[in-house]
């Protein structure tokens, strides 16, 4: 029994517009006789020039004898686009004494269209020079590609676009499309190809340029003796994606004692994220006024440019100080003596109490006094204690400030009201 080997024995492919017989060509080597060579498929043995077969033999010499088979176009354009058809090349040797021996080498013939492979972008609104971009394998000539807008309107390089060269690489052709303009709606390209070898005309593949929004955050000024709240909403959004936050270019981590970050899966096509300052965070934040960025990372195309909103972060600093005024005469009623406490660093207005001079609690209503509400305007909050009745000594009032920002609770804060007399020689 011989020992043989084959030659040129591949497996091969068949374009799926191809009109001419694929043919698979196999040499077996080592002979030392004659053999007898046959060709099978799934469905059974198969006879030269039946069923759309053609089996040309090679005769035996220089100890190696071939076969090829021939499969029509009629039988080829009827295999499912990539599946793989296997036939098989039966070698039987023959010895005296009707001693056989059967080897057996099987090829596959896979019946090939191109894949396009669309990469398209998701970017925030108003994003300029955004790049997509449409690519075709299994090519070995250069088709014609193209770009179409939404309206099936035929792209060319202008003002408003960037037409890029069809390129070819290891059988793989590539065309991109840069739009140059402003994008403020999602809008859907069209990549149209021609390929004469695998005989398509104006077939069109959808690309997407999809637009979201993130709304705007108002500049920020906090307290940094409690937890600060701030919110990131994304709107427009067919993939959730990832909501990130950075402090100018370092990013800021969800470690739970400086920052929380939360991001919920999208809703109704839009996501938010809340980054919770703590006051760990606030320490951690170098500087009074800082620039921070709410960074969208697209779900549907990682490769799409990230979209950002910035705000301001302004760390306040807690004050507290009375005034008004400092001196008054013995025994003059109905004085109007003013006392004002001034709150600094503060976004929403405190709770201002006032203690007498005996360090009583001044209640509302007492008429020998009038506590004015509490203002505000801008960061500082004010209020104010008049003072109706007569005063015979000196008198030092409180303010009591509780401020829930600043986690504070009845912090006091005096102011002295010296009381003199007038004599008359």
């Amino acid at each position: 029994i011989d020992t043989i080997a084959y030659s040129a024995c591949n497996d091969i492919t068949v374009l799926s517009s191809s009109t001419s017989a694929a043919v698979i060509t196999c040499t077996v080597t080592g002979l030392t006789a004659a053999v007898t060579l046959s060709w099978s498929s799934s469905s059974g043995d198969i006879t030269s020039g039946s069923g759309g077969y053609t089996v040309t033999p090679t005769a035996f010499s220089n100890n190696q004898q071939g076969s090829s088979l021939s499969v029509s176009n009629t039988i080829h354009q009827g295999f499912t686009i990539d599946a793989v058809q296997t036939y098989t090349l039966k070698v039987t040797q023959s010895y005296g004494n009707n001693i056989e021996s059967t080897t057996t080498k099987s090829i596959t013939v896979t019946r090939v269209q191109y894949d396009v492979t669309v990469t398209g972008a998701e970017v925030l609104s108003g994003s300029t020079d955004v790049t997509i971009t449409c690519s075709l394998t299994k090519v070995t000539t250069t088709p014609t590609m193209t770009w179409e807008d939404a309206s099936n309107t035929a792209i060319t390089s202008n003002v408003d676009y960037t037409v890029g060269s069809v390129s070819m690489v290891s059988n793989t052709a590539s065309i991109t499309l840069t739009v140059k303009k402003a994008s403020t709606a999602s809008t859907t390209y069209s990549c149209v190809i021609d390929s004469s070898e695998h005989g398509t005309t104006n077939d069109k593949y959808s690309v997407n340029l999809n637009v979201y929004t993130i709304a705007d955050i108002a500049d920020v000024a906090a307290a940094t003796a409690t937890d600060k709240l701030i919110t990131c909403t994304v709107n427009g959004l067919t993939t959730g994606g990832t909501i990130s936050w950075k402090n100018g270019a370092t990013a800021l981590t969800n470690d739970g004692s400086n920052f929380a970050i939360s991001s919920p899966a999208m809703t109704g096509g839009s996501q938010e994220s809340v980054l919770t300052i703590k006051p760990n965070g606030f320490t951690s934040l170098t500087g009074t006024t800082l620039t921070l960025t709410c960074e969208f990372t697209s779900g549907e195309v990682a490769s799409s440019p990230k979209g950002e909103k910035t705000f301001q972060l302004t760390k306040l600093t807690f004050g507290a100080s009375t005034s008004g005024t400092g001196a008054v005469v013995s025994g003059l009623a109905n004085s109007n003596t003013a006392v004002t406490c001034t709150v600094t660093g503060v976004t929403q207005i405190p709770t201002i109490a006032w203690n007498d001079e005996s360090g009583a609690s001044i209640a509302s209503g007492n008429t020998d006094f009038n506590i004015g509400s509490a203002t505000i305007s801008g960061n500082t909050a004010t209020g104010v204690l008049t003072v109706q009745k007569a005063l015979t000594a000196d008198a030092i009032f409180t303010c009591l400030v509780t401020s829930p920002e600043w986690a504070k609770t009845n912090d006091p804060y005096t102011k002295d009201i010296n009381v003199f007399t007038i004599s008359v020689p």
